[in-house]
Order: C-alpha cells, then structure tokens, then sequence
C-alpha cells in the first residue's frame, strides 16, 4: 500500500523541484510574458467596451 501512495507525490514533488530551480532570469521573463498578455487583453476589453458604449 505504501508503494501506491506514494507514487502519485512523486511527480508534485518532482515538479515543485523543477520550479523551485528555475532561474530567476527564466521567472522574469515569464512574469513579462505574463503582464504583457494581460495588459494587451485590458486594452482589447476597454476598446470593445469603449466601441460597445460609443
């Protein structure tokens, strides 16, 4: 039983060790990457808004 309950954790734990390694060069592009979509998606809403109420 032991083996089983294991074998599901091992891939969370393998994951979050990954992350955990990941440069901060590499989080800091994603976070770009990340805020970049987000504001282009803002502006996108605001222009269908803005065309919706015009």
């Amino acid at each position: 039983m032991s083996d089983e309950q294991k074998a599901p954790q091992a891939p969370v734990g393998r994951r979050y060790k990954e992350w955990e390694h990941t440069s901060a060069e590499e989080v800091a592009f994603s976070r770009k990457v990340f805020y970049g979509m987000m504001t282009l998606l803002a502006i996108l809403l605001g222009a269908l808004v803005y065309g919706a109420l015009r």
